[in-house]
């Protein structure tokens, strides 16, 4: 938060300079009868407003780059683990949703019975894996991004 706060605070900054440079020019060059001086007094205007909005771009680029910077050592933390204990295990679950439902549908054969109780004992079985080797459930970074997940998961129950 404390990088959108600096960037608010350089575009309030921005939007008053430009305001007093504005009202200054007017007043000031609006007496001055030599064009030379107007001249002078213009460019020299121009560039304070040209510097203050090179700053105004250097700290919003600045922003996104350390946004950008962060979200990509959050991935590089987290898509290993996705790619070994959840992509399974979401695997095994859809695998296990088709199972439950082909159950439901038509006649209980031990076959089925037996796919039915091998996927759920593989669906736990990865989940007791990945938390007994990494202590816990992955954390979103956002409790929005908490809250989608949880509406993905029961969107499909």
């Amino acid at each position: 938060m404390e990088n959108l706060q600096r960037i608010i605070f350089v575009l309030i900054s921005y939007a008053v300079i430009i305001i007093i440079t504005i009202v200054a020019s007017y007043l000031i060059v609006a007496q001055i009868r030599d064009p030379a001086a107007k001249a002078a007094i213009i460019v020299g205007e121009i560039t304070l407003v040209g510097t203050i909005f090179t700053a105004l771009f250097g700290e919003i680029s600045s922003y996104h780059r350390d946004k950008r910077l962060v979200l990509e050592k959050k991935w590089d933390i987290v898509f290993p683990l996705v790619q070994e204990h959840y992509n399974p295990w979401l695997n095994t679950a859809k695998s296990l949703k088709e199972t439950l439902k082909y159950t439901l549908d038509r006649d209980r054969s031990i076959v089925i019975m037996t796919r039915m109780l091998y996927l759920i004992m593989v669906f736990y079985s990865y989940r007791l894996q990945f938390i007994m080797k990494h202590g816990s459930v992955l954390i979103f970074m956002t409790p929005e991004e908490d809250k989608k997940a949880d509406e993905a998961i029961y969107k499909n129950k």
